[in-house]
Parts: C-alpha cells; sequence; structure tokens
C-alpha cells in the first residue's frame, strides 16, 4: 500500500511536469495575443496600431507572415523607409486597426493584438509635437510564445538596414521681434509716424521622415493696419547661414499679410541637416492708420505644419507691438478719452484779480533735438498746430523722446509767448511688449501719467489724471499802446502832451511880441 501511494504520487508529478512542457511548447495559434506598447508619447494623444503583417497558420502551427496590403514586398515583417512611406499612404486601406490606450504606470501606451506587425500613427495632444509613424511586433519566442514589443517615439529603428526616424519633435514653433528696438523689449517699441521698424521671424524646420510625401511649413505673418508691409523682393529668408530662394520657397505680399512657404521637397531635402534655423527679415513703415498712446499697432505671426503625414496644424501665435504717442490726443482707452497736456489761455487782470480762459488761434511749433519740426497736426504742416476754442494744441506720431514747444504766433490782439517749452515723453513696457505706461512732462513739473491694466493682452481700465492737470500757456491780451509793460507807456503820454502844451504857448507868446511891436 505504501509503495502504490509512492508510485501514485510519481505518476502525479509526471503528469504535472508532461502538462506544463505541453502548455510552455502550445503550437502558435491565430488566438494568441500579445501586449504591444508605445513609449515617449504625451498622454492625451490618440494612437492607432494599423496591422500591416499577420501570421498564417495551419492547425500545425505558424507556417510564414504575409503582407496584409499587395504590392508590397516579400518581407514585410521587417519594412524599410519605403515600404513604410507606401503604408502611411494607405492607411484608409488597412482595416484591422487597434486603439493603443494609456497606462500610467508604465506612461505608454498599449493594446493587446494578434502576432505581426504594426504601424503606429499618434495625432491629436496638446503639445503639437510630430510623431513621425514607427513600427511595433508581436512575434513568437523560441519557446512558442508570443511576445509584444515596445517602440520609442523619440529613438530611431534600423529597419532592414536603414533608418527610420521615429523620433518625436519637440513642438514647432516661431517666435517674431523687433530688432534694434530703442524700449530695449524685442517685441515692444514706440517710434514716430514715417519710422521703418525692423523685424525678425524666427523658427526651425522639423526632422520629418519620408512619410511626409507632402510636407507643409508655412508661416503666416498679418500687419496692422498701421504698418505698411513690404514689397515681397524685400523680405530675406535664410535657413542657416544660407538665402533660401523660389523655388524652395516663395514669399507673397497680399494686402497685410505676408506669407513664407517652403517646399516640401526643400524641407525633406534638410530633414538630416544639423542647421534647419529659419530666419525671415523685413522692415515696416509706421503709416498714417497708426493708432495713437495706449493703442496698439500689433503685428501677428504664426506657424502651419505637418503634424501628421497626411494633416497640418497651426502653431501658437506670437505677437510684437508698435506704438506711437501724441499731445492733446485720443487716449486709445475704452472710455474715448482724450489726453489734456497743454492748453493755451488768455490771461487777464482787473480789480477783482486774474481770470484765464481758453484761447484758440495761437500757433505752436514742435522741435526734435536736432531743430526739426515732427508731428502730425491737424493743419497739414508737420510740427505746427494751433491752439482749438478749448486752447488745445493736438501733435501725435510722435516717438518717445524729448522735444521742444514754441509759440511761434500768436492771435491778433495778444502779446506772443516766447518761452521754450521741453516736453518729455517716456514709455515703460510689460514682458509680452504691450504698453504698461507712457507719461508726458512739460517743464520738469507737469506730468500726465497713463497706465494700464490688461486681461489676456486686451486693455480693460487706463489710469490717467484729471483734466485739470494741465500745463496752461498763457497769452496776455493787448489793451493799449505796445509796451514793455509798466509805467512806461503813462510817462511817454504825459510827456508828449505836455511837449504839445508847451508849443502852443510859444506860438501865442509869439504872436502877441508881434503885435506889441
Amino acid at each position: 500500500m505504501r509503495k502504490f501511494k509512492k508510485f501514485l504520487t510519481l505518476l502525479v508529478a509526471l503528469s504535472m511536469v508532461l502538462t506544463f512542457n505541453i502548455a510552455a511548447f502550445a503550437a502558435p495559434s491565430s488566438d494568441d495575443k500579445a501586449t504591444v506598447k508605445v513609449t515617449n508619447v504625451e498622454e492625451g494623444a490618440t494612437v492607432t496600431a494599423y496591422q500591416i503583417v499577420k501570421g498564417k497558420y495551419t492547425s500545425g502551427g505558424l507556417t510564414g507572415w504575409e503582407s496584409v496590403l499587395t504590392g508590397i514586398p516579400a518581407t514585410p515583417d521587417k519594412p524599410n523607409n519605403e515600404e513604410i512611406q507606401t503604408l502611411s499612404k494607405r492607411t484608409s486601406e488597412l482595416t484591422t486597426t487597434y486603439s493603443m490606450t494609456w497606462n500610467a504606470t508604465d506612461k505608454a501606451y498599449e493594446a493587446s493584438v494578434p502576432a505581426g506587425s504594426y504601424l503606429v500613427v499618434v495625432t491629436g495632444g496638446t503639445s503639437g509635437k510630430i510623431y513621425n509613424p514607427l513600427i511595433v511586433s508581436a512575434s513568437y519566442a523560441d519557446d512558442g510564445s508570443l511576445t509584444g514589443g515596445t517602440a520609442s517615439a523619440n529613438s530611431n529603428m534600423n529597419l532592414n538596414g536603414q533608418t527610420a526616424y521615429a523620433k518625436s519633435n519637440d513642438k514647432p514653433d516661431v517666435d517674431k521681434t523687433i530688432v534694434g528696438s530703442g524700449s530695449g523689449n524685442n517685441h515692444g517699441d514706440d517710434v514716430a509716424i514715417g519710422d521703418s521698424v525692423a523685424f525678425e521671424i524666427t523658427g526651425t524646420i522639423p526632422s520629418y521622415s519620408e512619410q511626409y510625401t507632402n510636407a507643409t511649413y508655412t508661416i503666416t505673418d498679418t500687419l496692422s493696419a498701421g504698418l505698411t508691409a513690404p514689397e515681397a523682393s524685400a523680405v530675406t529668408v535664410k535657413v542657416g547661414d544660407a538665402a533660401v530662394t523660389s523655388p524652395n520657397c516663395t514669399v507673397s505680399v497680399n494686402g497685410q499679410v505676408i506669407t513664407i512657404a517652403f517646399s516640401s521637397e526643400y524641407i525633406l531635402s534638410i530633414a538630416d541637416e544639423t542647421n534647419r534655423d529659419v530666419s525671415v527679415t523685413y522692415s515696416a513703415v509706421l503709416n498714417e492708420n497708426a493708432q495713437i498712446n495706449m493703442g496698439d499697432n500689433p503685428n501677428t505671426v504664426k506657424l502651419t505644419y505637418s503634424d501628421t503625414p497626411t494633416t497640418t496644424t497651426d502653431s501658437d501665435e506670437k505677437k510684437t507691438h508698435t506704438y506711437t504717442f501724441g499731445i492733446d490726443a485720443a487716449l486709445n482707452d475704452t472710455t474715448g478719452h482724450k489726453t489734456h497736456e497743454v492748453t493755451k489761455v488768455s490771461e487777464t487782470t482787473t480789480d477783482d484779480g486774474t481770470t484765464t480762459s481758453p484761447l484758440a488761434g495761437a500757433q505752436f511749433t514742435l522741435y526734435d533735438s536736432q531743430g526739426n519740426p515732427v508731428g502730425k497736426t491737424t493743419s497739414g504742416t508737420t510740427g505746427v498746430a494751433t491752439s482749438d476754442n478749448n486752447g488745445q494744441l493736438s501733435f501725435w506720431g510722435l516717438d518717445a523722446g524729448t522735444y521742444t514747444l514754441v509759440e511761434t504766433q500768436a492771435p491778433t490782439g495778444y502779446s506772443l509767448d516766447s518761452t521754450q517749452h521741453t516736453v518729455e515723453i517716456s514709455a515703460t513696457y510689460n514682458t509680452d511688449g504691450t504698453l504698461a505706461s507712457y507719461s508726458v512732462v512739460i517743464d520738469g513739473t507737469a506730468t500726465s501719467a497713463y497706465t494700464a491694466t490688461y486681461d489676456g493682452g486686451t486693455i480693460t481700465k487706463v489710469v490717467y489724471p484729471g483734466d485739470d492737470e494741465t500745463t496752461l500757456i498763457k497769452n496776455t491780451k493787448i489793451t493799449g499802446l505796445p509796451s514793455t509793460g509798466g509805467i512806461g507807456t503813462y510817462v511817454f503820454t504825459i510827456g508828449g502832451a505836455a511837449l504839445m502844451v508847451i508849443a502852443i504857448f510859444m506860438i501865442v507868446a509869439r504872436k502877441r511880441n508881434r503885435r506889441t511891436v
């Protein structure tokens, strides 16, 4: 009985070993599944695996591999670049697909799939990265078990002796800057109307794989109405240190829109080059349509690029901001306020005291530091303005800087004020180039400061001084004979009258003397 129990135990153990061996060396079957993974893809993307190779089975197991599509070479389990390129354009014919889901633990996308090879295409996501198509396979090990492979989206694969670029690129982007900005902020500056503003657009052409047979890299630059666009021939495009012209790159100007489009052939030809940095330079003139003071004259640029072999997307927009200033001009805030820096007034003195009132018709000239008349005015003459019924003088289209304001013609009946008034305009900018504040200081003491609050790049409020905070330039009304002032007029008047009396007395006395004789 004891020997029988030992034999039974041995028989059970042998049976278990045989069972394990049968399971371990079971013949491959079309029902087999394994998990394939793709790493280094951002969470939130759409990752799809298209089966391009499948196994051929009989009752005895796997007999070989076959391509899902016709026209693919006989080694579809190891496609080369050209074959992947062909497959990428025929995804609509690949009917067996698997949606790969995010595994937060492994930080990878995965799917349970049958044996074979899969073309993986990544779309969507929020980063805007470019993911070139890549290959992942589920294959059998020597023991007959099906093992899923892993592909990384930021490394290259070697397929049939060729390198297939499977890496993801950082999100393509462009930037726009002002060259030689006088404000020290290369996204915001101030100039005078008529001055040129130099711009530079920079970006990097992505490293696209050969699957991108119609690659797109197009820069669209839109100028506001206050900036005059250049001729297309005046726009310079470089990649690295080399100028790029048609047909590799075409530049077109349509109204306020400048378009710089690189050809697909050129984009793919530099895919392996180390220097793919793009530089676009040109100048635009600030014109008379420009917004004044807090009014912005923006320049907006964006990039349209291929994010998959068959789709494109746009980058975030980037802006530069150009400003120009005025005296007694529209503030261009949300309230329609007009600034009040200077008021021409008539000063009248009576027994009841001195009073002032706005004075129209006084002509002033504004000079820059070189002594040149500057500023747009309603008179149409550069730098020459006449006070209106409110006593205000309007100059606009001014750069920040120091100016001299002089009265050059007084209204009829008033004396000329020849005082030279120093006008200083200064500005500060936010990091993004928008105008934070500006001030107008006259004769070093009268200051008008304007400070803006923004929400998402849009002005919501401007804090400014009251209308009574203005510089008064006074004219004195001429009430009698021209004089230099004081008692002098009366002295001369009395003296003249006395001389006339004396002359009359002498004439009368002489006539009397003649009669006596």
